[in-house]
């Protein structure tokens, strides 16, 4: 047992009487507070949303996650921490296989917990992939850093996949058919116009970070393309791409689209410029357009 961390935690939980405040996100966001009013104990949440952002305040006890797809099948479960100088655990719960996870949320513990990783500071993109509902927990160290923040935050995304792991591997990676082309430039968190300039690798991530010039935002969630300054004519961003995609440096002008995962903006379709405008007066004469253009 690690004693960084709380032992009456881990003792409740062998007990099965822990503290146990059940709720969900308001929204796509969750904060979580101790209640002065309560015993300090285990706070259990539930995810309303395929991604969103979950802010614990006050550290003490531990948090615990229900992940419930709203699809069924095969996902994947990835986030990204931060928790300033404090040692959080994030440990997944095992449960038997006569129980779920709506059973869970009174004050009996299913049982055995099993470490997934322990971080400090900023921990990038870590994914789980699960075929049935997942369950978390977080806890912070006992001892805090004098300097510390006593705040941790997580960004979440759930993703669907293929039955087959390596096929996910392949689809993140392959050209898009015109069809898609067409989807994503209506149904794309961003879609701007542009070109390469700079392609760098972020070994952390594991990422591919296209570095983009942008003449034309069609549209953007948020202001994800910024000025590099006062006199610089066109936006830039970077756009992310897995590396194993072997993504290299393009000359030309493209159409970017793609969606916002765990705060980064990541590549989906990009055809050229040119070849976009073939695929939308071709669409537009057969009548398969899905949005205006223009």
């Amino acid at each position: 047992m690690d004693n960084t961390f709380p032992m009456y935690v881990f003792l409740c939980l062998g007990l099965g009487i822990f503290t146990n405040t059940t709720g969900t996100c308001n929204g796509c966001d969750c904060a979580v507070r101790e209640n002065p009013r309560e015993p300090a104990g285990v706070r259990t949440i539930k995810l309303q949303c395929q991604e969103g952002q979950i802010m614990w305040y006050d550290l003490y006890g531990a948090v615990r996650i229900i992940v419930q797809p709203r699809f069924s099948g095969d996902f994947r479960f990835c986030f990204t921490v931060n928790s300033g100088y404090i040692l959080v655990k994030i440990s997944k719960e095992i449960i038997p296989s006569t129980k779920t996870p709506e059973t869970q949320l009174g004050y009996e513990n299913s049982g055995e917990l099993q470490t997934v990783l322990t971080t400090r500071g900023i921990l990038t993109e870590y994914c789980i992939t699960s075929s049935e509902n997942l369950i978390l927990y977080l806890e912070p160290e006992k001892v805090r850093h004098p300097l510390a923040v006593p705040k941790v935050s997580m960004l979440y995304d759930i993703e669907k996949i293929p039955r087959n792991e390596h096929d996910l591997f392949l689809e993140e990676c392959r050209p898009c058919s015109e069809d898609e082309i067409l989807k994503a430039y209506c149904s794309s968190d961003f879609v701007v116009v542009g070109s390469m300039s700079e392609l760098t690798q972020n070994r952390e991530r594991q990422m591919l970070e296209i570095h983009a010039d942008i003449s034309q935002i069609v549209r953007q969630k948020g202001s994800l393309f910024n000025r590099a300054d006062r006199k610089s004519k066109n936006l830039q961003g970077i756009i992310s791409v897995p590396a194993h995609c072997g993504v290299v440096y393009g000359s030309g002008t493209f159409l970017f689209t793609g969606r916002i995962k765990l705060g980064q903006m990541r590549l989906g379709c990009a055809p050229y410029f040119e070849k976009w405008l073939e695929i939308v007066e071709k669409a537009e004469a057969e009548g398969r357009l899905m949005c205006s253009y223009g």
